[in-house]
């Protein structure tokens, strides 16, 4: 089975064809080189580095672009941006190198998206964030995902079956697909920016991929998803809220007792649930998260 169906293999070529578009003809991005020196801030390091110069002269800008397998899966995970590594070396153009995988897989989204699929999994991993908690979680309380195997099986997929596991039953999106170093340099971007992020965020959630439920981990999802639902209406009418500490807002403020940060909402329209938490680079309140998925758990019997 393909690592994206077909309408989704039509939606992610298209975006990526948008996004180079806007970074040509709007941001003034034209080389790899200058789209590292903007999103990454490699400046200095490509200056010192005849032979980086030369790697990224082989680089096409669609290495940028990030996409995991999309079938239609039930729950969709969201966060920001694809990361990008603090460093650049020769290495990490090679075969085996971050962007040597991308840039062989060029316009191909399947390719890019098998790629994703077949390294997401040491990211998902990592100690310096908590999905591990997050995804435990979801396994743990919804009763539809598979709570056999063991997690380190359940995200690493086998080379013969990429939607075996994790893949298989959830889509791993970015609201804004071109990896950065951090959020802060998407502006530095120029275009494509993060309202041209959100509306294609939507159609992906919405048009291609519906999932039954969808996380955001951090702001940037709920936002775009809230502000769609604004534009047809009151979204206090239009969004059901099922967790007395979150009720409806587009506030994601943390140190705001009712933020919407952790909460559990329904939205009748689009056939869609969100549950919202904080960034799982630095905290998922855990027991707010189990107590949000055993209530639409029980809601989704």
């Amino acid at each position: 089975m393909s690592v994206l169906d077909n309408d989704a293999k039509q939606f992610y070529s298209d975006l990526q064809e948008s996004y180079i578009s806007k970074l040509q003809s709007e941001g003034g991005v034209e080389t790899a080189a200058e789209y590292f020196e903007l999103a990454g801030g490699f400046a200095n390091q490509i200056e010192q580095s005849p032979e980086l110069r030369s790697n990224l002269g082989d680089v096409i800008l669609e290495s940028f672009f990030r996409v995991a397998p999309a079938v239609g899966q039930d729950v969709m995970i969201t966060t920001l941006n694809p990361g990008m590594q603090n460093t650049i070396s020769a290495s990490t153009f090679e075969d085996g190198g971050e962007y040597g995988r991308h840039n062989r897989a060029g316009t191909d989204v399947s390719k890019t998206a098998s790629a994703v699929a077949r390294h997401l999994n040491g990211f998902l991993t990592s100690s310096d964030n908590r999905f591990d908690d997050l995804i435990e979680c979801l396994r743990d309380e919804l009763d539809f995902l598979d709570d056999k195997p063991d997690y380190e099986d359940y995200v690493e997929p086998p080379e013969d079956d990429l939607l075996d596991g994790l893949f298989g039953e959830i889509c791993y999106t970015w609201t804004y697909k071109f990896a950065t170093n951090d959020k802060g340099r998407i502006p530095e971007l120029g275009s494509p920016g993060r309202s041209f992020a959100r509306e294609q965020f939507v159609r992906e959630v919405l048009d291609i991929v519906q999932p039954k439920v969808l996380v955001c981990v951090g702001k940037e999802g709920w936002k775009a998803i809230y502000d769609h639902v604004a534009e047809q209406g009151d979204p206090m009418e239009l969004i059901e809220a099922y967790s007395e500490k979150s009720p409806v807002t587009s506030s994601y403020h943390s140190k705001l007792e009712k933020g919407a940060y952790s909460g559990l909402y329904r939205i009748p329209s689009e056939d869609l649930w969100v549950v919202t938490t904080w960034h799982a680079s630095y905290w998922v309140k855990t027991q707010r998260l189990r107590e949000n998925l055993q209530t639409l758990n029980q809601e989704l019997d």
